[in-house]
């Protein structure tokens, strides 16, 4: 199993596209993937493939021994992954936060339900379109505010892109800001789910199991789109009662 050289260079790769942040917020994400922390994703991994290469050395063991030794490790990891997953999701509830104020104060939400209106007709506009980032980032003014106050789902544009166009009507240093914290998310967010998905595939853990562990905002072997999607509203109304 060559998961921990996979996660590994997935967190090597996130960390050189993330550059060199500043933001406290970037850094926290991007300490998630250090393979030098035992606590990261790859560190855990990393923990994982050590005790399974001990019970596969183990004479003692029968090879159904080492099986299960090997299935209880990876679901043992697993359950600490899940920490540092919901961790890394607090972190981009923050950071959505911080963009959504600074979009508030740089540019007026929707005026009335004709604005948003407008708002949602140019996001279908633009996911016709496919533009590259800098023409979006160049377009005109109304239709930047469209795309930063739509979600994403509805212009098809990445995280990313959203928020170097909040950028654009915010200051160059909350720009700076902002991009940096995006790219060290989305980088953080593929190498856990990595782990993730290396973890479940040999620890096989119950899906409800999984997904009382993990929540609704990864991508779970073996949960199908439909409860995920359920259980997300679920989650979401419970959250919206607690307001």
């Amino acid at each position: 199993m060559q998961t921990t050289l996979k996660t590994a260079r997935l967190a090597s790769m996130a960390r050189m596209m993330a550059g060199n942040p500043t933001s406290p917020l970037a850094l926290r994400a991007l300490a998630m993937i250090d393979p030098e922390r035992v606590s990261s994703a790859p560190g855990i991994v990393g923990l994982f493939e050590r005790s399974a290469a001990q019970a596969h050395g183990d004479k003692d063991l029968s090879d159904s021994g080492k099986a299960a030794r090997v299935r209880s490790a990876a679901d043992s990891r697993l359950m600490g992954l899940s920490t540092t997953a919901k961790e890394l999701v607090a972190l981009e509830k923050e950071h959505r936060q911080k963009q959504g104020e600074a979009m508030r104060r740089a540019a007026p939400p929707a005026a009335d339900a004709a604005q948003a209106v407008i708002d949602v007709a140019l996001a279908q506009q633009i996911r016709e379109a496919k533009p590259i980032s800098f023409v979006l980032e160049n377009s005109s003014e109304r239709v930047r505010q469209a795309l930063a106050r739509v979600p994403v789902e509805l212009s098809g544009i990445t995280s990313e892109q959203q928020a170097r166009i909040v950028g654009t009507f915010v200051s160059p240093e909350m720009a700076v800001v902002l991009g940096e914290e995006q790219a060290a998310l989305n980088g953080a967010r593929e190498v856990i789910q990595d782990a993730i998905s290396g973890l479940q595939g040999i620890a096989q853990v119950e899906p409800m199991e999984l997904v009382k562990r993990f929540g609704t905002d990864w991508k779970l072997p073996g949960v199908v789109d439909s409860t995920m999607q359920r259980l997300h509203a679920q989650n979401e109304a419970s959250e919206a009662a607690t307001e």
